[in-house]
């Protein structure tokens, strides 16, 4: 590859680890990058050269890619249109026990320049260290300021910002657990207004942040604090109307990040959650008095698919109380071991589309990692892929444009992800299932949830097993293919198993009891591979603290295995007369008792309420 660079930015070495990435150019291609008033890239075969009249340093990257996509058999050429999204950031949780590793965060930032990101958030609850607070982030395997620094400075080879993401009012439930920080808090994880204590540990917070990322942007969260005042505060002041303490709080942090010189930025839902305006009727034409500051950015955040009527009022209403709002959409990876790429695009779409009508051109794609972070980063792609695009093309782009250069996995293919979570027959795409989970935890003895599993659950998980088993020899991606390929097999086995134990044993058909044991060992010896590669793409991607979870949960899920096979053997042998737990009458979940009711659209995450129905807290 002989490129002539002929602009300001300093490409060599961001182009030298794409090329290593990515292979966009053969070794005798040469590569002419100008400045030009237009972007674009078209290819001349008689010379075997790629030319790039590009303004941006981000654009060069992206343009690279439609080059690759298009590849070099033919004379071609493709002009930009203006683009419809110029700041397009990804949030990555790293506070749900999954923080990636630096080499991971750096393959990501690859990633995201030759999808035409220029923006990467970290969203950091406590896994960042403060040095003057030694239980800030205690055992959390945080990044340290060497960590951050260095995130940052490849960040900016590819002129992508990195931008710090935190809670300076509620989500704080980790530091909660620590003596020294108690006090702090008026109930559950939020703190409490008013106390200079908390605002020393608030100006920690933004001097340590301030002094490590380049970037003056900042996003102070701030969301979903709807206990505030409602525990000790309110013991020790009495009762305050929460927006009034809300708006005292944020004045107070706004000046804190002031002192910083912060640009800050919040989640949007406080300010529509007041009595007056509850956030769940935000539609309404009355509008209260709302004061967002100037110097704030509202970020309304929607990981739903709604209809446009909906989107566009919603729109309307934050416009009218300030000019200065972004949208925050959703790459669904926060319920389990698999993605919904699918439902992610379909509510981008309806979006994306607003917003450009709208010229709001600020958006966020969230990548959550709720209740354990077991789902890759990299498995979100076709999702990232298509919002990427969408700057670029806006959002009637096809979901799949582009897609095979970046993983070479072809679209549909990779979108086979989201059916570890399928449910009957007549899945959809579009419904947000994440029954993998449930049906992995699910007690073999006493199964909450074995009144949703239906009767051709095992053939759809090998049916599954199959579409996914042809891409684990990929090369960039195959460890993700093979996890979720390992958790179907294993399903296949195990979503009905308390079904088909329950009903031998009440029919009183010995030998199915004794084929199912033998089965059992079978489940085991699938839960340890699963477990192998599950541990394998964790370790791969990310820190070794937060997986300890996985081994509470996959360890305690083995010993119920081991606790059932003990049982059926002392039944089997007349050791025992009964197995209690066998003994009891499964109902519908869904409070229909003896009718079971199945819906296509099923969603259960939590490990706690899948696991058992007794007190596990």
């Amino acid at each position: 590859m002989n490129i002539v660079n002929n602009t300001n930015y300093s490409l060599d070495q961001s182009l030298c680890e794409l090329q290593k990435e990515f292979s966009f150019c053969s070794k005798d291609t040469n590569v002419f990058i100008d400045p030009a008033s237009r972007d674009a890239i078209y290819y001349e075969l008689s010379s075997n050269s790629l030319f790039i009249d590009c303004t941006k340093q981000n654009s060069i990257y992206y343009l690279l890619h439609l080059a690759q996509s298009h590849g070099y058999q033919k004379s071609f050429r493709i002009d930009l249109d203006a683009e419809h999204i110029t700041e397009l950031a990804l949030m990555v949780d790293c506070s749900r026990n999954n923080v990636l590793k630096v080499e991971t965060v750096y393959r990501l930032i690859r990633y995201l320049a030759y999808m035409g990101y220029n923006t990467l958030k970290l969203y950091m609850e406590d896994t960042y260290i403060i040095p003057s607070e030694p239980y800030f982030g205690y055992l959390r395997n945080g990044y340290s300021f060497e960590d951050l620094k260095k995130i940052d400075n490849y960040a900016l080879y590819f002129n992508i910002e990195l931008v710090p993401c935190i809670q300076t009012l509620a989500h704080l439930n980790a530091p909660a657990r620590w003596c020294v920080y108690r006090p702090l808090f008026d109930c559950k994880d939020i703190l409490c207004v008013d106390k200079p204590e908390v605002y020393a540990l608030i100006d920690k917070m933004l001097a340590t942040l301030s002094s490590t990322f380049r970037s003056r942007r900042i996003n102070i969260g701030m969301d979903e604090a709807y206990f505030l005042g409602r525990g000790k505060f309110l013991d020790q002041h009495g009762y305050e109307a929460r927006y009034e303490i809300f708006q005292r709080h944020l004045k107070k942090v706004l000046e804190l990040c002031d002192k910083y010189h912060l640009q800050p930025e919040m989640w949007s839902d406080m300010f529509f959650s007041q009595s007056q305006l509850a956030y769940q009727n935000s539609l309404s034409t009355k509008l209260p008095e709302i004061n967002v500051p100037l110097n704030l950015k509202l970020v309304y955040w929607d990981y739903e698919i709604r209809d446009e009527d909906y989107i566009n009022k919603i729109l309307d209403l934050h416009q009218r109380i300030t000019p200065d709002i972004a949208y925050a959409g959703g790459a669904w990876k926060w319920l389990g071991f698999a993605p919904n790429n699918a439902l992610s695009l379909e509510a981008l779409k309806r979006y994306l589309k607003c917003c450009d009508q709208k010229n709001i051109r600020d958006v966020t794609v969230t990548a959550w990692g709720d209740n354990g972070g077991e789902c890759s980063i990299f498995s979100i792609l076709p999702t990232l892929n298509y919002v990427g695009n969408a700057k670029y093309f806006g959002s009637n782009v096809e979901f799949d444009t582009h897609f095979k250069c970046l993983t070479g996995i072809n679209f549909n293919d990779f979108m086979n992800v989201d059916r570890v979570n399928q449910v009957g027959t007549n899945w959809s795409p579009l419904h947000r299932n994440y029954m993998s989970s449930t049906f992995l935890y699910n007690d073999p003895l006493l199964g909450i949830y074995d009144s949703t599993v239906r009767p051709d659950q095992s053939q759809i998980y090998k049916k599954v097993t199959k579409l996914l088993i042809k891409n684990i020899s990929n090369s960039k991606f195959g460890y993700i293919f093979q996890t979720l390929v390992s958790l179907t097999d294993l399903l296949s086995y195990k979503c009905d198993l308390g079904l088909r134990l329950r009903k031998a044993y009440q029919q009183k058909e010995d030998s199915q009891l004794v084929q199912i044991y033998s089965e059992i060992e079978i489940i085991k010896a699938k839960l340890d591979i699963f477990y192998q590669n599950f541990s394998a793409q964790w370790h791969h991607e990310s820190r070794a603290n937060g997986f300890d979870v996985q081994d509470l949960r996959i360890g305690g899920l083995k010993m119920r295995l081991e606790h059932t096979e003990k049982l059926l053997n002392q039944y089997l042998s007349k050791q025992i007369d009964t197995i209690p737990e066998l003994e009891e009458t499964i109902k519908d979940f869904y409070g229909r008792n003896d009718e079971w009711n199945q819906p296509d659209d099923l969603c259960e995450s939590s490990y706690q309420k899948i696991s058992t129905v007794n007190v596990n807290k």
